[in-house]
């Protein structure tokens, strides 16, 4: 598919299957109607141009769904779960909204340094090294209970952590967070091997 450029998928279509657009290298943007709720994995993986995606209804972003990709904004206002990997290598993403995500998966956001603040009412669970080597400065996740681990590992720009509801710190959570200042932890009772190093 080198000639795609800008898709707009009509409200007719209610799936798109895995790999769909997979290395499609000339796509720029493309907006995905409300009768899709689901963007399946590996579907947009490789689109090294695509730069816009719009989707307000989608609530599940599987595994590698963009990874790679150029994508700087993309608009899921009712997304709930990120998949494995679905942003890993996006280094141009920009906006990032995680207003009603409650589940992101391992290495969602790895290598992202664009993200600089994580502040989510609803978020709970976070993958493996979801937000490896990223930008964040700030943390504020009061509904958290699930943590693995290196999930902020190399994240250098990182300040102030607020994650009231964990009870334990994987390893490598926050190794190589030379920056880090403040943590609000008040109910952990077990930290992992190397969770704090060169920290």
């Amino acid at each position: 598919c080198s000639n795609l450029v800008n898709i707009r998928i009509p409200n007719s279509v209610t799936s798109i299957g895995s790999s769909a657009f997979e290395n499609c290298l000339n796509l720029s943007s493309i907006t995905i109607p409300s009768s899709i709720t689901s963007i399946s994995y590996n579907t947009f993986e490789n689109c090294t141009n695509l730069e816009y995606v719009i989707g307000g209804s989608v609530t599940n972003i599987s595994e590698n769904a963009f990874a790679n990709s150029s994508v700087s904004e993309f608009t899921f206002d009712k997304a709930r779960i990120i998949g494995n990997k679905a942003f890993y290598n996006c280094t141009n993403l920009q906006n990032v909204e995680l207003l009603l995500v409650e589940k992101i998966g391992t290495s969602a956001f790895e290598n992202v340094q664009s993200i600089t603040t994580l502040n989510s009412e609803n978020l709970k669970s976070i993958g493996k090294n979801a937000f490896k080597n990223t930008g964040i400065i700030s943390i504020n996740l009061p509904a958290l209970n699930s943590l693995e681990s290196g999930v902020f590992e190399k994240c250098s720009s990182l300040e102030n952590v607020s994650i009231p509801l964990i009870t334990e710190i994987p390893s490598t959570t926050f190794k190589d967070c030379i920056a880090l200042n403040e943590i609000d932890m008040p109910n952990v009772t077990a930290i992992g091997a190397n969770s704090f190093v060169n920290t």
